[in-house]
């Protein structure tokens, strides 16, 4: 009987992988002349989001992949495997809030759970109270709106502004819960993406200040631009506008720019603050005071200012400087960064994360290479180190006050789940809290991380984090799985995920390199991938790859790399650069047609960090980062599995799509390659628990399957 099946499935595997040869799809070739340079797209179509004969063809290949994913009978294991490893987990807590009361808030998934509630736990009588269940919300609502994106407390506690969309969906709409009585406000809030950008502020007892975009149809050439800052007041329904491009011309935005709100609430700081952002590191900053609006610059973008608090009548900024990230201080009133005076320099190797100021100073975190956390105090004129309760890769400081001398923190690291601390200022002692879950995953405890730093080709320091199973041997044939992203100057910082024991039990290795575009060395680190220096980004994934393979930990038929949004830009051209060193690699929702990216929805936004082709140095820049234009026809690439998803609002479907009809045409490997358009999920951080685990078990799949062969 065995036999049979297994004749079966050869066949069946036989059969889809010559439907697969031969299936390509409907081609309009259109030609571009840019800086006299021709650029011949032969996909062009699939832009159309409307064309049936695409969007079939899409289908075809999406049933093609699950057909294979699922058909296999690894698949089944690990998803038994992810199943079980989320039943030790149980429940999920995230989103913490805590007033200066003890009260917290918090979102709450369990085991059994699609998506979370909104809980409460009152610190004077210990018991904990569900707030908002948003299922049940959306069926009296006869929508499908479930998915928690934000939610803010008001400052007295009787009301909560809660966010809801669909799952995989950025855009929704503010719902007000009057704790009093339980009942929602029948308010007409929408159009608000307050997870991402902008947040919800609550300005009073009944206002409440959120970034409004006019038009979120994906198809308009007006998608979320003109965004508006609106003050809607709860009692009276009125909304009026504190900015906008239309109704503030004294102020130079940009129809692409975010407006967003900045608000503290405290004592000690008198202000509000207008943000103009967008998809770059600095931005400008606006000032004002709370009852009579009138906008006054503060900050420009090109005081290359990272973050600022103010307290009383100064403030307080994280400047880049040629030197490296420092701590400077103002006066607020007539504020230039000239007249700033530098109070904090962190050590060499250090670069400054982040700040934070209450009545006992000033408290800022550190890293090394964006791996090693450190915290210190400094007060009249001096910085000490503040040892943590143990060695962490991540710290993150939660809901720090003006108005107090306590402040919460989060550790984390590669090998242990996220913990937080109430740092009690005066007693000068960490307490942890009893309500932190702390996932227990006794495995990690013989989980190696190497954090090392290697050679790049040009002589640069890459740190470059490494982890296995204790008892690895380096023989060269152990899978390992390489993971990349290296853009807007973020870091990827240690983080636990108990999902990677599905690689991890296998003997496998994962590797974090911490490329250049990221921020682990600061702005200088970030710069260096940024916009003509990009090529530095997939070059040191080149370097990290020759490094795994000289040392022996693996070698090409085992190596696989995989990157997601820009990232993909990142796994897609190192491979196209050295097939030769990869067995596979992975594009999820991957940036992989940057030409035609400031085209697309929201692409006007990725200019600021990648370029636009209206210059020619930046259109240089941009074709040498397209994966799509970079296909080589007729040549032997490693196996490949690119994803996207329809309801993607950062980086369109049809960027990865055309990459993969490209890449099937001109590969030799087509029976190893696999697409999937998703029509649920969304840009990852907008997905599910349920849609990010299925994202991870996909991904492990094909490299356990495609890796050794």
């Amino acid at each position: 009987m065995r036999k049979k099946n297994v004749l079966f499935y050869f066949l069946f595997s036989f059969v889809n992988c010559f439907s697969q040869q031969n299936n390509y799809p409907p081609s309009q070739v259109a030609t571009d002349t840019i800086f006299d340079k021709i650029i011949v797209d032969e996909y062009r179509n699939f832009e159309n989001t409307k064309d049936e004969k695409v969007l079939q063809w899409l289908d075809e290949q999406t049933a093609y992949t699950l057909n294979h994913f699922n058909n296999n009978p690894l698949f089944k294991q690990t998803q038994n495997e992810l199943e079980l490893l989320n039943s030790r987990a149980k429940t999920k807590v995230s989103s913490i809030y805590r007033f200066l009361n003890g009260n917290s808030y918090f979102l709450r998934k369990e085991l059994n759970e699609k998506v979370s509630k909104l809980y409460c736990t009152n610190n004077k009588t210990k018991t904990q109270q569900l707030v908002f269940d948003p299922e049940a919300f959306a069926k009296a609502q006869q929508n499908d709106k479930v998915f928690i994106a934000d939610y803010k407390v008001s400052p007295d506690e009787t009301k909560v502004a809660i966010a809801i969309t669909n799952i995989g969906n950025e855009y929704g709409d503010i719902v007000i819960l009057n704790r009093k009585t339980n009942k929602i406000l029948n308010l007409s809030i929408n159009n608000t993406n307050t997870k991402e950008i902008g947040g919800i502020v609550w300005l009073t007892a009944n206002e409440i200040v959120f970034t409004y975009f006019p038009d979120i149809d994906k198809t308009s050439k007006n998608y979320i631009k003109n965004s508006e800052l609106i003050c809607y007041n709860i009692e009276t329904k009125e909304k009026r506008i504190l900015a906008s491009k239309n109704n503030n011309p004294e102020i130079i935005i940009e129809d692409i720019d975010f407006l967003r709100f900045v608000y503290n609430n405290s004592k000690f700081d008198d202000f509000i603050y207008l943000k103009i952002s967008g998809a770059s590191t600095y931005k400008d900053f606006y000032y004002s005071t709370k009852n009579s609006i009138s906008w006054k610059k503060l900050i420009s973008k090109d005081d290359k200012v990272y973050d600022f608090k103010v307290f009383k009548d100064s403030i307080y900024l994280i400047v880049d400087t040629d030197k490296g990230r420092v701590i400077k201080k103002g006066a607020i009133i007539d504020f230039k960064i000239e007249n700033t005076k530098t109070i904090i320099t962190p050590a060499t190797g250090l670069t400054l994360d982040s700040f934070i100021i209450n009545q006992k100073g000033i408290y800022y975190i550190c890293t090394k290479n964006g791996i090693e956390a450190k915290l210190y105090h400094y007060n009249n004129d001096k910085s000490i180190e503040i040892p943590l309760p143990k060695k962490s890769g991540r710290a993150v400081f939660r809901n720090a006050y003006l108005d107090s001398s306590n402040f919460w923190i989060s550790l984390a690291g590669w090998t242990q789940s996220s913990t937080i601390y109430n740092y009690l200022g005066k007693e000068g002692k960490f307490v942890k809290e009893t309500w932190s879950i702390t996932e227990d995953f006794p495995e990690f405890n013989d989980v190696v991380v190497e954090e090392l730093e290697i050679k790049t080709t040009d002589g640069e320091l890459l740190p470059v984090s490494i982890i296995y199973k204790k008892g690895l041997k380096k023989h060269g044939k152990n899978k390992t799985v390489i993971n990349v992203y290296g853009s807007y100057g973020i870091s990827i910082k240690p983080f636990f995920n108990y999902n990677s024991l599905i690689l991890l039990n296998r003997g496998a290795v994962i590797v974090y390199p911490h490329i250049r575009g990221g921020g682990e060395k600061g702005a200088n680190w970030h710069q260096a991938g940024q916009k003509e220096n990009k090529p530095n980004s997939w070059k040191d994934a080149i370097a990290t790859a020759e490094f795994l393979i000289k040392n022996k930990y693996t070698s090409p038929n085992y190596l696989g790399i995989t990157g997601d949004s820009a990232g993909g830009i990142v796994s897609c051209r190192a491979v196209q650069e050295r097939p030769d060193l990869f067995g596979a690699f992975e594009a999820g929702v991957g940036a992989l047609n940057m030409l035609r990216s400031e085209f697309a929805p929201n692409g006007g936004n990725s200019t600021k960090e990648f370029g636009t082709i209206k210059k020619e140095n930046e259109f240089k820049a941009l074709y040498e980062m397209d994966a799509y234009h970079n296909i080589k026809p007729n040549t032997n690439y490693p196996a490949c599995y690119i994803s996207a998803s329809i309801n993607d609002a950062r980086v369109a479907y049809w960027e990865p799509a055309k990459f993969f009809a490209k890449f099937l045409k001109s590969t030799t490997n087509k029976q190893n390659a696999f697409l999937e358009i998703s029509k649920e999920k969304g840009h990852i951080a907008t997905n599910s628990s349920q849609q990010i685990d299925d994202s991870w078990l996909k991904s492990y799949f094909f490299f356990l399957t495609q890796l050794g062969k």
